[in-house]
């Protein structure tokens, strides 16, 4: 089936079951970046991928036409220190959708138990910054492919985190206007919580509690497992991004742009103005280390043989 036909059967599908989306705007997010990374998929299709940090289930699906058996991982249960919502929500969507080539598995990314050179390629939707030992998850990853698999693995950039205080403080206002108007006028505030309000990791409720769960204000928490922003900013580099691929013996890496426009300014455009212009930047090498989010390409070497 064609990405594109597939990606509307896709939407329509989360049109009739809008519970299954995460977060609001979370397919229109992410199905173009998906159609990015689809570009580097090895083949037209292999035989066995592995997908850590599955999330909803939407990369699984999106990519299930073009592997012969998808294992999707993620953390058992719901964790939102993690940034996890545990499989639930994978399984109603993988059900919905009626797919019977992805299998979920639940189980951190640190251990994964399944044998040595096992899959032809591993893949990660903004998983890995989410990771607390990327060195050994990633490790885990390269023991499971076998010599030669492939990995594709979606990472933020340098400048998406220099726009995430932007992004942070967006999100607060909508979160405490959403509050506003439910307290003020709850005749208008039927229905469900605003997009990250019925997930939101933490709940204030007094001035006090405010500053125990942001304790950086006004500067944003960490959005993966860094203690602060700003080691964020430094960490999410394209190079150091190669060299963590690289110390973990990976080869052939290359870290290649997904996307350049922040989530906020997509918004403020038609789809075809976005479009075009995250071409235009692609056009142009220099512009690489400026992306939004990379995809990590990288390849397993032959494990040496036991005994």
């Amino acid at each position: 089936m064609p990405d594109m036909e597939w990606s509307q059967t896709i939407e329509r599908a989360l049109a009739a079951s809008p519970g299954l989306e995460t977060w609001s705007g979370h397919f229109r997010n992410r199905i173009t970046e998906l159609e990015d990374v689809s570009r580097y998929w090895p083949g037209e299709r292999v035989q066995r991928a592995l997908e850590i940090g599955c999330g909803n289930g939407l990369a699984a699906i999106y990519f299930s036409p073009r592997a012969d058996r998808i294992v999707a991982s993620d953390l058992a249960g719901v964790d939102m220190n993690a940034h996890s919502i545990g499989l639930e929500y994978a399984r109603k969507f993988i059900d919905r959708m009626s797919i019977k080539n992805v299998e979920l598995l639940g189980c951190s990314a640190e251990a994964i138990p399944l044998p040595d050179q096992s899959f032809d390629l591993v893949y990660g939707i903004y998983c890995l910054e989410h990771v607390p030992d990327r060195a050994k998850a990633l490790l885990e990853v390269r023991r499971v492919l076998r010599g030669g698999g492939q990995t594709l693995l979606t990472v933020p950039g340098f400048s998406w985190s220099l726009f995430y205080p932007f992004v942070f403080h967006y999100e607060l206002g909508k979160r405490i206007a959403g509050r506003l108007k439910r307290k003020f006028f709850p005749a208008q505030s039927q229905g469900a919580l605003p997009a990250g309000e019925a997930t939101a990791q933490v709940k204030v409720t007094s001035a006090g509690s405010f500053f125990r769960n942001y304790p950086h204000f006004p500067l944003p928490e960490p959005h993966g497992t860094h203690s602060s922003w700003g080691a964020e900013l430094f960490y999410y580099r394209a190079s150091n991004w190669k060299r963590v691929m690289e110390t973990a013996g990976f080869t052939n890496v290359v870290v290649e742009p997904v996307s350049f426009l922040p989530a906020f300014v997509k918004a403020l455009l038609p789809n075809a103005l976005a479009a075009a212009a995250e071409r235009g930047f692609k056009r142009w090498p220099a512009f690489a280390p400026w992306a939004q989010f990379f995809c990590l390409r990288g390849e397993a070497p032959a494990l040496p043989a036991k005994g």
